[in-house]
């Protein structure tokens, strides 16, 4: 019996991937849509008139006005779309984060970015963060200053970030050191300017957090081999 558990688990996983046949989606879900000044657009992507033909709806599409304002729901937040000028990528813009930066507002420090969540198992959003610990002043908190910088940009707070690039940083954040130094804290991740511009403890932290947040759109190997091999979409069957 222990020998077809395997066989098992893997009719279970493939019986709740729904393929559409080529002709049917070919029917139902163009392979493109244009988008205002965002121009065309692909799967994963798709519009609020082919709701079930991608894996992230965008809104706003089928304005008459090319510049209006483009959105995205996930995780029960809406993003403004926008595209990066010098590189033309999408860009995910938080308004609440802009807001909180634009007028200094500590407020940004209680946004938590541990990752954006996706309507569908077979789409991951990739984004760069930088790890930030949050302590109440009172406590007093010392870590090494060799690795830490500290910002005191908050009235009754003291924020602690890496002194080196976020790859390495978060790597080096341990739970042996968050509870050394930090048990006490609250630790959270925000999107970032650039990855190799920290700012060191004169710097400001408004300036290092964006709100504009470029996104790299990873799809699932199951879902890119039924969508692009066999022309078909790919769903979670209910």
């Amino acid at each position: 019996m222990k020998n077809q558990e395997p066989f098992q688990t893997l009719f279970f996983f493939f019986s709740t991937l729904l393929l559409l046949s080529f002709s049917s989606a070919q029917g139902k879900c163009p392979p493109s849509f244009l988008c205002g000044n965002l121009g065309t657009m692909y799967f994963p992507y798709t519009d609020t008139k082919h709701p079930h033909c991608g894996l992230l709806v965008m809104h706003g599409c089928d304005d008459r006005d090319p510049d209006a304002v483009k959105t995205i729901k996930n995780n029960g937040e809406w993003f403004f779309i926008t595209r990066d000028p010098n590189t033309n990528a999408l860009v995910f813009r938080d308004d609440e984060l802009r807001t909180y930066l634009l007028t200094r507002s500590c407020g940004v420090f209680e946004k938590n970015y541990t990752s954006l969540d996706t309507p569908s198992p077979f789409l991951s959003l990739h984004f760069t963060t930088a790890t930030l610990f949050i302590c109440n002043r009172t406590l007093n908190i010392n870590p090494p200053s060799s690795a830490f910088y500290k910002s005191t940009i908050c009235p009754k707070e003291d924020i602690f970030y890496g002194t080196s690039n976020v790859d390495e940083s978060f790597s080096y954040y341990s739970e042996e050191l968050h509870g050394s130094y930090f048990e006490q804290c609250s630790m959270v991740r925000l999107p970032i300017r650039d990855a190799e511009l920290v700012p060191n403890s004169n710097g400001s932290l408004f300036d290092y957090v964006s709100a504009d947040i470029p996104v790299k759109i990873e799809v699932s190997d199951e879902c890119s081999s039924c969508y692009r091999l066999r022309r078909g979409q790919c769903q979670l069957d209910s």
